[in-house]
């Protein structure tokens, strides 16, 4: 596995008050496949000794702005009494 095909975009949350929200969301891709996105979270923390670092979580998507939809033959969306003419 090339993990040079691996984008990972995150984005400032809106937490809306609620502090348990992820500080970042966004998604994982990878460049060669045509696969959904994985959903990204990620929190900031600091460590015992005082280091800043990210915590992220990946998990699938359910982002339907992702899914493949087929296209549905015309003969099956369409009947001739839909039609107004």
């Amino acid at each position: 596995m090339n993990l040079n095909n691996f984008k990972l975009l995150l984005f400032t949350n809106q937490k809306d008050g609620n502090e348990k929200r992820p500080d970042f969301n966004g998604f994982v891709t990878n460049k060669n496949t045509d696969e959904k996105p994985f959903k990204a979270s990620a929190w900031k923390n600091v460590s015992k000794n005082g280091q800043e670092y990210l915590s992220v979580t990946f998990q699938e998507s359910t982002d339907l702005r992702f899914e493949k939809k087929e296209a549905e033959p015309m003969s099956a969306s369409v009947k001739d009494d839909d039609i107004p003419f």
